[in-house]
């Protein structure tokens, strides 16, 4: 498996940033070499989806075996970046910080309602190993301590996300989407499709303890200026890129998965290319099995999914919860 990092910027609520998209954007796929990677849903009865016990119960680690896993992976963050850590763990993270306890409350809060809601959904393999996160204290302190301009990125290499504190929930869900998906697959993932869903949850809030999700958000004046300008993609062409050339690129991707939640098809489309369709094709064959499947889903050609989602890309607006069309 190829050893990459995902990055990632925000805007709107949380920050604001440059790069990617016009008007905003995140380092995306970048690996360590300087290439691009393209890169079941039941529930338990104490209420844990069923591929997502935790990381005690998967490995049967003892308290001590616990404890000394945690020593270990501040050590090595210690003896990495030459800065002292604290250290916690949930259920399905370990957690290196240099934040108040009240961030890092909010931080746990955030990470396990998202693990516990989304992951289930759309992903069905058990997790063995737990995810990793470093927060560092600051913006400065992050970029001057790994070198990433990014607001966080995640290393399939070492299951660990990179950010600081105060990067927003829309980071961390990003980024910790990309994780669900390395944990998931060992095969090469077009780019529109883990960028896209992976910006999808930029945009999404805890309300009443639940996941709310289907907005559009600060990706989507770049979106709209390329389909005014004529520089847009048909999505035909786009989903048979395993990378993406756009500079809107994200934008359009993003927007391709509201598109998909617009239409309720977003859950079986995710699960039929990550379980149908990538563990049997690749490269064009991969493209054109997806466009098909896109196409049965939706129950329209890929001309008439185009023509639609231009309609709707050139009438929402930034920031606008989107709804249900069936």
């Amino acid at each position: 498996m190829a050893q990459v990092l995902w990055g990632f910027c925000i805007a709107f609520m949380f920050v604001s940033c440059s790069g990617g998209d016009s008007g905003g954007g995140g380092a995306g796929t970048v690996s360590q070499d300087g290439n691009s990677r393209r890169m079941e849903n039941s529930q338990t009865p104490n209420n844990r989806p069923a591929g997502a016990r935790s990381n005690a119960e998967r490995a049967n680690l003892t308290v001590e075996q616990k404890v000394e896993a945690m020593n270990d992976f501040k050590a090595s963050m210690e003896n990495r970046f030459k800065t002292k850590f604290k250290v916690i763990s949930t259920k399905d993270f370990y957690i290196a910080y240099i934040c108040s306890k009240r961030s890092i409350n909010w931080l746990k809060m955030y990470l396990d309602e998202f693990y516990r809601q989304v992951y289930p959904k759309y992903f069905v393999k058990q997790v063995e190993k737990p995810w990793k996160i470093v927060y560092f204290a600051n913006k400065t302190q992050f970029t001057a301590k790994t070198g990433s301009e990014a607001y966080g990125y995640y290393s399939p290499r070492d299951r660990t996300l990179y950010t600081y504190c105060n990067s927003g929930h829309g980071t961390l869900w990003h980024e910790m989407m990309h994780g669900f998906m390395d944990s998931n697959t060992d095969r090469d993932i077009h780019q529109w499709f883990s960028e896209g869903l992976a910006s999808f949850y930029e945009m999404a809030f805890l309300r009443g303890g639940k996941v709310s999700e289907g907005w559009t958000n600060w990706r989507m004046p770049a979106l709209k200026e390329a389909i005014k300008s004529g520089q847009f993609t048909h999505i035909k062409e786009f989903m048979m890129d395993e990378e993406m050339k756009e500079s809107f690129g994200y934008a359009e991707a993003r927007f391709l998965f509201c598109y998909m939640w617009m239409k309720n098809i977003i859950v079986p489309f995710v699960k039929g290319y990550f379980y149908d369709l990538l563990p049997k094709y690749s490269g064009n064959k991969l493209g054109k099995e997806t466009i098909k499947l896109l196409e049965g889903l939706a129950g329209k050609s890929i001309d008439k999914i185009n023509d639609e989602y231009l309609y709707y890309a050139k009438r929402l607006k930034r920031d606008q919860k989107l709804r249900r069309l069936r």
